[in-house]
């Protein structure tokens, strides 16, 4: 019966894979390996029966072949991230800074820069990750506000609010989000310095921008 199951899943591998065409985005793992995504006819990556992300790779003989990714990832397609939590289009105006799995976005006036992390590997648990972070906010002084409970495009997060200076003495406000999708612990922060963000409303908006794949 075992030996069924792995031909059908092994069938269903090769269909998957023959159903698909070979593009041109870079996929970044955590360890800092470069790979090719590969596309599927809607546009989509391809994963297996477990939801771990398939790319292509050249293997030491050089030959084309395919791997599994079973760590964190960022995909950049055009004008858009993939990652295992989320996809997010790159607001105008915006470009990516760093080019790990955690990226950082700045816009072009250099006003607002917009930071994705995925905090799974380091926490514990979310609600313990949210009070120890919070926690070590307050205790160097750069909490200015409660632990706030909010909801973004219906994903319960908590929200706190945060000030800085910048090493020429310039002013930075900044929020923190901290979020929970599908077992993954993100920290979102948006940080704003000469009027980049209006108020929390404002940065409300930029998450709003992320698409979490429940």
């Amino acid at each position: 019966m075992k030996r069924v199951v792995s031909i059908f899943l092994l069938v269903g591998a090769i269909l998957a894979l023959s159903s698909c065409k070979v593009s041109g985005p870079q996929v970044i793992s955590s360890d800092g390996k470069s790979y090719e995504m590969i596309t599927a006819k809607d546009g989509g990556r391809v994963t297996d029966e477990s939801g771990n992300l398939i790319v292509a790779a050249t293997d030491a003989d050089g030959n084309d072949v395919t791997e599994v990714i079973t760590d964190d990832y960022l995909i950049v397609q055009d004008d858009k991230l993939m990652a295992p939590a989320y996809d997010l289009e790159i607001p105008d105006d915006f470009e990516v800074k760093s080019n790990d799995t955690n990226p950082l976005l700045e816009n072009k006036q250099g006003t607002i820069q917009f930071n994705i992390m995925d905090k799974t590997k380091v926490a514990t648990d979310f609600e313990s990750y949210v009070a120890d972070t919070y926690r070590s906010a307050s205790a160097s002084g750069l909490a200015t506000g409660e632990l706030e409970d909010v909801t973004i495009k219906d994903i319960p997060m908590k929200r706190f609010a945060m000030a800085m200076t910048d090493d020429d003495g310039t002013a930075i406000e900044a929020y923190g989000y901290m979020v929970q999708i599908n077992n993954r612990i993100l920290m979102i922060t948006l940080t704003s310095k000469d009027g980049g963000l209006a108020d929390a409303s404002a940065a409300d908006e930029f998450v709003a921008g992320i698409d979490f794949l429940n």
